[in-house]
């Protein structure tokens, strides 16, 4: 009696010992050196599926779990690209249904490989049959077509879901010369790389429709920048698979609707099929990740930060850093030694001298002598001795020297420009900072939620900082903001608008492209410098793999480096030459808060003194009225 039973699911990887009928000894000898999990339906006895499991359990590799009664398609779908589903066809209906299920429930895009087995009368019928199947390039179905003690084996597949079935002669196997395969170390990828112009729909993003005009001619290489650098490298990837395609034309590279919680744009095009890869590369991010299938491509999409390197006194007090703490510390102490120095000469000189102007000096008529030396103003106090008229000589030209260093310092650093490093950098400056007004910047900026980048946006971005390329730019060049643009875009309005000096004075920082979450157990929240794209195809893609190799071979002939070095253009500084620089407010703003300082002070002081003298003056008044 015959009846149909799942064999249990075997992990192989191993060499079998003799078998007692040419199906046995041919799955023997198909699976031998096959790391492979195997699930097997037939309709054969029971003796003959025992027969089968004692023969594979001679391998120490082989696990046994049981019988299963019923088919479970659906669980097939968890398998990987390591297990075989074999099915004897041989006068066996229900495995004949088993085939006809995994065709409804598209279960052939799935990794799972397959092995029929078919007497040589009944092939004619099977290939009709399937025929009207989807097996798409990546399934790896291989029929057994079993003729006495030998068997053909064959693959099959179809190019396209309206194709007719391409057939690939995949070996032979004989009962005396055991098994033949022509394509054991060749990867289905390479073989079926011709998909005989198969008729595929690509999406791509286009903000301006007149770069439909332009994708191949590098006119503009600032308007639709990312399109335009991907273009040429796919339409490669998919001349060399032969392939006839239409173009989906869509206006966004796909953002997750709030309330629908829908992909918009290119993801919703790819996500439902209604397109079967992307053009342009996308950044990667945990959603788009859930819902497409991300090729690498390496391909870098640079969006940075422009700013136009600040004046060191926008960043920093000049007038402290013109010298360094030794040097202030050393014209300090010597200020102050000269300044006792001369205290103790001038009150020497008020008691053996006869021509002095005060009876004594104080500690406020020496600090203002001091300062006076410091500012080289001259003094109206003349000393009458030698030593001190040698020290008030030594004391200015001492201060003669420092003076004229400090002021050309202040000269230098009032022409000079600062680097910014970091973020954090830019985040505590007083640099104005804003983004390219263009769809998809807000996402990236508010996927941000933590760092520096998070602070940058709170402080300095939010709610409307977004500008048109065109002003944006322009408040670059005027300087003291940082502009977030695509690289190319921001390259190509300078290459037209700003002089060899401007661009001298340039300077990028990483931008603010940031993963703003992960998948499950994976640890990729990350801050991408370099911005690479990727390619995007659906879940599940037949042309998957086909894809990702194609692309690999693109980038390594160098067609790719090709188009990024005729599209990202950056420019170059030829020479740092000088130029006149205007003084503004912002350079001198703190000496001006110096005067105002010493003016406020010197009022709050004098009201000081005024109070002082009429309490003195009344305490006086008063002590002379109780006298009298």
């Amino acid at each position: 009696m015959r009846n149909p039973a799942w064999l249990a699911v075997l992990l192989l990887r191993f060499g079998f010992s003799g078998c007692s009928s040419p199906d046995l000894d041919f799955l023997t000898g198909f699976f031998r050196g096959k790391p492979a999990v195997v699930t097997s339906y037939n309709c054969w006895s029971k003796s003959k599926n025992v027969e089968l499991v004692k023969s594979l359990a001679n391998s120490p590799d082989v696990h046994f779990s049981g019988y299963y009664t019923a088919p479970r398609v659906d669980t097939l779908k968890k398998y990987s690209n390591i297990d075989y589903l074999v099915l004897d066809l041989r006068n066996c209906l229900p495995a004949n249904l088993i085939l006809l299920q995994l065709n409804q429930s598209n279960t052939f895009v799935y990794p799972l490989k397959y092995l029929l087995l078919i007497d040589k009368p009944d092939f004619s019928s099977l290939s009709a049959e399937l025929g009207q199947y989807q097996i798409l390039p990546n399934c790896e179905l291989v029929i057994a077509v079993f003729d006495n003690d030998s068997a053909f084996l064959y693959e099959t597949y179809k190019v396209g879901k309206k194709s007719e079935l391409t057939w690939e002669n995949y070996g032979n196997w004989t009962l005396e010369g055991g098994l033949h395969e022509h394509y054991w170390n060749v990867p289905t990828s390479q073989r079926r790389m011709d998909l005989k112009g198969a008729n595929l729909v690509v999406c791509l993003v286009v903000f301006v429709n007149d770069t439909l005009n332009h994708l191949d001619d590098y006119k503009d290489p600032g308007v639709d920048t990312f399109t335009k650098q991907d273009y040429e490298s796919t339409m490669c990837m998919l001349q060399h698979m032969r392939v006839n395609h239409t173009f989906s034309i869509v206006d966004n590279y796909g953002y997750v609707d709030a309330e629908s919680g829908n992909f918009s744009g290119l993801v919703r095009e790819i996500q439902s099929g209604r397109a079967d890869v992307s053009a342009g590369s996308i950044f990667f991010t945990a959603d788009r990740y859930a819902a497409v299938d991300l090729i690498k491509q390496g391909n870098p999409h640079a969006i940075r930060f422009v700013v136009r390197k600040p004046a060191t006194s926008f960043m920093k007090n000049i007038f402290f850093i013109t010298f360094n703490t030794g040097v202030w510390i050393a014209s300090t102490a010597i200020l102050a030694t000269f300044a006792l120095s001369v205290l103790l000469i001038l009150n020497w000189e008020t008691q053996h001298k006869e021509k002095v102007k005060q009876n004594k000096y104080s500690v406020s008529d020496v600090t203002l002598i001091a300062l006076e030396a410091v500012c080289q103003q001259g003094t109206t106090t003349d000393p009458q001795s030698f030593a001190g008229r040698i020290l008030a000589l030594i004391l200015f030209g001492a201060f003669m020297f420092i003076y004229v260093s400090y002021s050309a310092n202040i000269v230098v650093l009032l022409q000079s420009t600062t680097k910014i490093n970091t973020i954090e950098e830019l985040v505590e400056s007083r640099i104005e900072v804003g983004g390219e007004e263009i769809h998809y910047m807000k996402n990236y900026f508010e996927a941000v939620k933590k760092g520096p980048l998070k602070k940058l946006y709170d402080r300095k971005i939010y709610p409307n900082q977004y500008f048109p390329l065109k002003v944006g730019m322009e408040k670059v060049r005027k300087g003291n903001f940082a502009f977030h643009v695509a690289s190319q875009s921001a390259y190509d309005y300078i290459l037209h608008h700003f002089t060899n000096h401007e661009i001298c004075g340039l300077q990028e920082l990483p931008g603010f492209i940031e993963v703003s979450g992960t998948p499950k157990n994976t640890p990729f929240h990350v801050f991408f410098q370099e911005n690479l794209g990727y390619l995007a195809v659906p879940k599940r893609s037949p042309y998957k793999d086909l894809f990702k190799v194609a692309i690999l071979k693109v980038d390594e002939y160098g067609l790719q480096r090709r188009s990024n070095l005729r599209i990202v253009m950056q420019p170059k500084c030829y020479s740092q030459g000088a130029s006149f620089e205007t003084i503004g407010f912002v350079d001198c703003e703190k000496v001006l808060y110096v005067w105002i300082f010493g003016t406020i002070s010197a009022f709050v002081i004098l009201l000081m003194e005024n109070l002082i003298h009429r309490c003195v003056k009344r305490i006086k008044r008063e002590k002379w009225e109780f006298s009298d």
